[in-house]
């Protein structure tokens, strides 16, 4: 029996095994988190396959949770979130995050699943998540929306399909994530929505180019404000000087609202200088006059914006002379004081 598989049936006895009251009421309290006693091999077995695939950073795939909607993450940091995790083992992450990694094979998850519906129907419906958050991983979208129409996912399809979008978005592939748009269900449970259109913009600008990128904002699904991340891979690059040639010089770039001009280029000056900074940017007084010179009393919405574009300038700042100006600038009590803490 191979290590995987031995890992699959340890997987399948801990989602049958029903904790005494007293192994239940052990695990509520510190320090220790006792794990139930029928649990205990697959922890141990599931600590020792995390530990071997993180430090391989080659085989490190993208991992969407349950219900996340496309709120991936990849998959060290997920292995890293069970073996670090502050509390009693978490189970189901941990199956998950061995089905969403492929260290078991998808024949294997359903059978892990099937063994679990019995006894968690949350259990269920979670696994068969990771099945589609795997096939995704395989680029097979085709098996991944199949899977979606297992029983144990009905109710949260929208969830997979936003996956399926995020692997679209990531490719900047704005037909075929248009193409499914309708099944995201995008009007209800619309928490990840927002990031769902960040990526997607993120994505054409990093494959197509920033022009690209502000034109889908165009569209009246994702909007005007997503524009400032068409500038993503300059704001990366810290790339001050090219982003006001765009805003000064560009047609296009020139008609970007003034507030999302000043939060790409905070941002660049941000990456532009590191973290921790160790000099003022040479533009920083250039940017600083332009936020200062945007009216505050326009709006409760634009004092928070500005209070906000000048604490980022605020944390790229070194000279006392420079976090002076800021703090005289910012409105906000507490973004005032959080500009007096060391830098890092």
């Amino acid at each position: 029996m191979s290590p995987e598989q031995d890992l699959k049936s340890l997987a399948i006895d801990a989602l049958r095994y029903q904790p005494t009251e007293n192994e239940i009421e052990d695990s509520r309290y510190p320090p220790s988190y006792p794990t139930p006693s029928g649990i205990v091999p697959f922890e141990q077995q599931t600590r020792a396959v995390l530990q071997e695939r993180v430090e391989q950073p080659d085989d490190n795939p993208m991992i969407f949770s349950p219900g996340s909607g496309g709120l991936g993450a990849r998959f060290a940091s997920m292995a890293h979130l069970v073996l670090n995790r502050n509390g009693p083992f978490g189970l189901d992450d941990a199956v998950c995050v061995l089905i969403g990694g492929g260290v078991f094979s998808v024949e294997e998850a359903h059978e892990i699943v099937e063994a679990s519906r019995p006894h968690s129907a949350l259990y269920a419906r979670n696994l068969q998540a990771s099945i589609v958050s795997r096939r995704i991983a395989e680029d097979d979208l085709e098996a991944a929306a199949s899977e979606l129409g297992h029983p144990d996912i009905a109710g949260f399809e929208w969830s997979g399909w936003r996956c399926i979008g995020r692997y679209h978005a990531d490719r900047g592939d704005t037909k075929a994530f248009f193409a499914i748009w309708k099944n995201f269900k995008a009007g209800q449970q619309k928490h990840s929505m927002p990031w769902l259109k960040q990526y997607l913009v993120s994505g054409v600008a990093a494959h197509q180019g920033w022009e690209a990128a502000v034109k889908v904002t165009a569209d009246k699904r994702i909007g005007e404000a997503f524009l400032c991340y068409a500038f993503t891979p300059l704001i990366e690059a810290g790339d001050v000087d090219q982003l006001l040639e765009l805003f000064r010089d560009d047609p296009l770039a020139n008609q970007v609202p003034e507030l999302i001009q000043l939060r790409v280029l905070t941002e660049a000056i941000r990456k532009a200088v590191g973290i921790p900074p160790v000099a003022d940017h040479s533009r920083f007084l250039e940017i600083f006059e332009r936020i200062k010179a945007i009216d505050p009393s326009i709006s409760k919405t634009v004092m928070r914006e500005r209070d906000n574009l000048l604490y980022t300038l605020g944390l790229s700042a070194v000279s006392p002379d420079a976090v002076a100006q800021i703090r005289k600038t910012i409105r906000t009590p507490w973004l005032r004081a959080d500009l007096m803490k060391p830098k890092g």
